[in-house]
């Protein structure tokens, strides 16, 4: 159908429009909702009630004839839209076609051409009819009958735009709003005069005479009373301000008051200057002096409202107190001197952060760390203990456990204690059972010891150790030699190689004593310790009876053999590394108790000198039988000669 633009007659609310040709009539509608209608629900309606989010809509159908419409129920769909022609659909379509769903509703009953719809409250789109009216636009409804051509737009007027101060959106005064004295309620916390169509226990009440009351949730959390005092339940939080701008000031004096200078930290100002802060730690720092009073011991200066003669005072030029109960306790003179009346008891602390330290080193210095000890502490690691029997060092680290060093350079031949010295161990007596030195493994066990020896000198001792002994560097400094192996010297050097030795040793195993060892441990890596003198074990192959000569096996690969003393050869002398302090019948290789460096040849030498003598004695027997027999042998060719 053609559109054609509704006129309205003077005094009349009714738009008119002529009948247009068509299948269906044309629609004589009208607006029954006013804007005086709207204004009553608002001001009337119980509190906590909402605004119909609908709009009553009713109007006329005829025929081309002009005979209206017969009585029955139609399917009609309406639509809003920002302009008369063209344009965008704002709200729609809403259809009354009997079906369930958002957006559609009963179809419309219409009796001899006359109808009443409500339009609302959501579309298809599910979008509310209250969102449709902002202020300031404009809206149009277009309507369709049973499928037909929609009719020509209508422009909505006025009265819906009262869902403009509903809950969709707020009141807008764009000039003067004058009104008279209301007279409203008090209301409560739980119903406050003033609240919000969705949040009904939330606004503004009166809370008693010249008081206000501000409700969230239905408890008061703030009042304004008569003097003007605001009152709060809860925080109240404010912008960060800064010094020239304090956030709490006064209104004569705008850059004086309180501000937060960063995180956990607040400043006062006073003419727009930071004068004293207070930070996260309750650290209280004042940029300029505060000036107080001498006060006494018993009116300190700085004192507690509920205890006034605690404190700090003045004590002198130079000097301060610190008071409790009316006594100085502890003061802190011109140079520094903290003196204390009595105890000072200070927490344990611990080696990461000592009770008693430094302000620049706080992991450094004096701790409790449990009953009758105390302990000092370095870089947050516990490095001295002294308990109620005496001090010990205890440490985890690589390097040394402690250093004794002396830098004295002057010598004194007068005064030899004025001279530098080492470190001095002395003890009330000197015999043997008084121990100066131990040596402890890590679990507790000693393994050695230095004590003294009936009053006259010192015994080194040691649980496995068992021959003195010396590094020797290898010829080849790649080898790999192993503990009881059995080594050739030569030229000063040692190796497995025993055909051309000087002299045949063994590898130590725990020396007590060794001599000649580098300090620097690349270098010492070179070489081995070689025992020289008292016992160690050796690795010998084959069996193994106490008593037999150990010598270096020939196989140049580190072994030994045992050999019975009445077995040994004079060319067995050299190679032999000492005697069998055990026995054993493991025909494989296997570590012996072997003496070495004492005589171990002597029973050796003896019997080979018996030997000797008794081959020289059967020697001279020979001789004898030989010149006898020389004698005869003459006699017996004289004889045949004549």
């Amino acid at each position: 159908m053609q559109r054609q633009k509704a006129r309205f007659f003077p005094g009349s609310l009714k738009p008119y429009r002529p009948f247009a040709r068509g299948r269906f009539p044309r629609l004589l509608p009208r607006l029954w909702v006013v804007f005086g209608a709207v204004c009553a629900v608002l001001v009337t309606r119980a509190p906590g009630q909402a605004i119909p989010d609908c709009i009553n809509y009713q109007g006329f159908l005829s025929n081309e004839d002009g005979t209206p419409l017969a009585t029955g129920n139609y399917t009609m769909t309406f639509r809003i839209y920002d302009g008369e022609t063209g344009g965008a659909i704002i709200w729609g379509p809403l259809i009354l076609d009997g079906q369930p769903g958002d957006g559609h509703g009963p179809t419309v009953y219409v009796v001899d051409g006359q109808f009443n719809v409500a339009l609302g409250p959501e579309d298809v789109g599910s979008r509310l009819l209250g969102s449709t009216f902002t202020a300031g636009s404009q809206r149009w409804l277009e309507i369709q009958v049973e499928g037909s051509a929609a009719m020509a737009r209508q422009q909505i007027l006025t009265t819906p735009y009262a869902f403009a101060v509903g809950p969709q959106e707020n009141l807008t005064v764009t000039g003067t709003l004058t009104a008279g004295k209301v007279s409203l309620p008090d209301g409560t916390p739980g119903s406050p005069l003033f609240a919000f169509a969705d949040d009904g226990d939330t606004g503004l009440y009166r809370a008693g005479e010249n008081v206000l009351g501000f409700t969230v949730g239905g408890v008061e959390r703030a009042r304004i009373d008569a003097d003007g005092t605001l009152v709060t339940s809860a925080r109240v939080c404010v912008p960060d301000g800064t010094a020239a701008a304090p956030t709490v000031t006064f209104s004569s004096d705008t850059n004086t008051g309180l501000y937060r200078v960063g995180t956990d930290s607040m400043g006062f100002a006073t003419n727009g200057q930071k004068r004293l802060g207070i930070d996260g730690a309750g650290t209280v720092a004042v940029a300029s002096t505060l000036a107080l009073a001498d006060g006494s011991a018993a009116a300190p200066s700085l004192a507690f409202t509920a205890d006034a003669n605690t404190g700090l005072c003045r004590v002198g030029a130079d000097s301060l107190g610190l008071v409790t109960g009316g006594q100085q306790r502890l003061g802190i003179d011109a140079v520094g001197k903290v003196s204390v009346a009595s105890s000072l008891v200070l927490a344990d602390g611990s080696a990461a952060s000592p009770i008693v330290t430094f302000a620049s080193d706080p992991n450094t210095g004096i701790y409790r760390i449990g009953a009758d000890q105390l302990s000092f502490a370095a870089g947050g690691r516990e490095t001295l203990r002294v308990t109620d029997w005496g001090p010990y060092v205890e440490v985890d680290q690589a390097n040394y456990t402690a250093e004794f060093r002396n830098n004295r350079t002057a010598y004194n031949a007068a005064d030899p204690s004025y001279n530098a010295n080492g470190v001095r161990i002395r003890l009330g007596s000197a015999s043997a059972g008084n121990t100066f030195i131990s040596f402890c493994r890590g679990d507790g066990v000693q393994i050695g010891s230095i004590t003294g020896w009936g009053g006259l000198g010192i015994a080194i001792t040691g649980r496995q150790s068992g021959d003195y002994a010396e590094w020797l560097p290898r010829r080849d400094p790649a080898a790999v030699l192993e503990d009881g192996d059995v080594v050739g010297v030569l030229a000063g050097g040692i190796g497995r190689d025993t055909a051309e030795a000087e002299r045949v040793m063994v590898v130590s195993s725990c020396p007590i004593i060794i001599g000649t060892c580098p300090a620097d441990a690349a270098e010492r890596a070179l070489g081995n310790v070689v025992a020289f003198v008292g016992q160690t074990p050796v690795r010998v192959r084959g069996p193994v009876t106490e008593g037999d000569y150990i010598a270096a096996s020939g196989l140049d690969d580190g072994t030994a053999v045992a050999i019975p003393a009445g077995d040994l050869s004079p060319a067995d002398l050299r190679l032999v590394v000492g005697r069998a302090w055990e026995s054993s019948d493991d025909p494989g290789i296997k570590p012996i108790r072997t003496v070495v460096g004492l005589d171990v040849t002597a029973g050796l030498i003896a019997s080979l000198g018996a030997r000797v003598t008794a081959l020289e004695a059967d020697n001279a027997e020979l001789r004898a039988a030989m010149k006898a027999l020389q004698a005869q042998m003459r006699t017996v060719m004289e004889d045949l000669r004549r």
